[in-house]
């Protein structure tokens, strides 16, 4: 369970953690570009001693032709990206164990939208963000005919310059591309 705190009520509730959840990446500040900068240039005057030092002691060794390339190689691979920013996290369900709602989120201000399962961070689907969109995430509960109980799906996506851009994940975990929230998941089997 989760604790969500309740504005209207000014009291906790506990709140069901879900399979699948949403989490949400913000774009770096300047401060934190700031640091990545800075640690970007001592890791790669770090990596540039240690290419120096590799090279040397090929050289003292007579392989300096054979591993000139190799450590070359190895150098730029290690200094091509540069270190990434921290950058904030929203999740819908947060490791202090509080349930967070669309709404706490800043839109403005994503850099990368999740959708994940709670028990394997792994099994995810990312939309890298574009100003201007809409995060989209609702829960979508359907009853098949001759049923008693409800089922649920997991709608995730975005609205984009008018259109909506959708994923829905239903109950027996087929993943659905959908081009709009009027799509009948009865007809489609659930």
């Amino acid at each position: 369970m989760a604790k969500y705190f309740n504005k209207d009520t000014n009291e906790t509730e506990e709140v069901p953690v879900e399979k699948w959840g949403w989490g949400i990446i913000y774009q770096p500040t300047e401060g934190a570009i700031s640091v990545a900068e800075r640690e970007t240039i001592k890791r790669n005057e770090e990596l540039k001693k240690e290419r120096n030092r590799l090279l040397n002691e090929a050289n003292k060794m007579g392989l300096l032709a054979v591993k000139r390339n190799e450590i070359h190689n190895w150098y730029i691979k290690e200094t091509r990206l540069p270190v990434r920013p921290l950058m904030e996290e929203l999740h819908q369900f947060d490791a202090r164990g509080c349930f967070h709602r669309i709404a706490e989120i800043d839109q403005e201000r994503i850099w990368m939208a999740s959708l994940y399962q709670t028990s394997d961070m792994t099994k995810r689907i990312d939309i890298p963000w574009r100003p201007g969109m809409k995060f989209i995430h609702k829960y979508i509960k359907t009853r098949p005919a001759g049923e008693t109980e409800f089922k649920k799906s997991y709608l995730f996506g975005y609205k984009y310059k008018g259109a909506e851009h959708l994923i829905c994940i239903l109950p027996d975990e087929r993943i659905l591309m959908i081009p709009d929230q009027e799509v009948d998941l009865v007809q489609l089997g659930v």
